[in-house]
């Protein structure tokens, strides 16, 4: 978490989400089951990851963006390699000649942004995202399997082990634990088991 726990509950209270004694309760709450503060605030609603994410911003003075309610140029998305983009959480949304904008679920993470600086030459601006949102962003790296795969059938030289290995690939990134293929009559259906 990019703020304390201390820092969390003087926002809570600052801005009236809970008093002093719902925000005692949850707390205990919160060390009684062993999880974090954040995830009991969100598990019971009491606020929302989006307002969460707005809060902290607004304490650690560092812009919030909503990625899902923005359009992202290809172009612009694809400066960061996917296998970064997951492992840091980070996804840039705009460039303009102030430099390139990037949300990320930690700004404080200055290896990232040297990087970036470093393989662009372009300044980079951070903004704070939650780490769900960027999740759901990063979901356009991917096309849809379906997709893809009548594409794979298209062509005429498509062998088995290419179809094989489009499903074992989409397994893979989606961290299944199965697959399972199911032949019908007039098409065959392929379900992967999240865990």
């Amino acid at each position: 978490m990019l703020i304390t726990d201390d820092q969390l509950k003087s926002l809570i209270l600052k801005n009236k989400i809970l008093d002093e004694k719902k925000l005692g309760e949850i707390v205990e709450f919160a060390k009684n089951s062993k999880a974090d503060l954040v995830s009991v605030l969100i598990e019971k609603d009491i606020i929302t990851d989006e307002n969460l994410g707005v809060l902290t911003a607004d304490f650690l003075n560092i812009p919030f963006i909503i990625l899902s309610k923005i359009s992202i140029p290809e172009d612009v998305f694809r400066i960061v390699p996917e296998r970064i983009a997951r492992k840091q959480k980070v996804v840039p949304f705009s460039r303009d000649a102030n430099g390139i904008k990037l949300a990320m679920a930690n700004p404080k993470n200055t290896e990232i942004i040297d990087l970036l600086t470093k393989k662009t030459g372009e300044k980079i601006i951070p903004y704070i995202s939650t780490e769900r949102d960027i999740d759901n962003v990063l979901f356009i790296y991917r096309r849809e399997l379906q997709q893809t795969f009548n594409e794979l059938l298209e062509k005429k030289s498509t062998s088995a082990t290419e179809i094989v290995d489009l499903i074992i690939n989409y397994a893979y990134e989606d961290k299944a634990s199965d697959v399972h293929i199911e032949p019908e009559e007039k098409y065959t259906l392929i379900r992967f088991r999240l865990d």
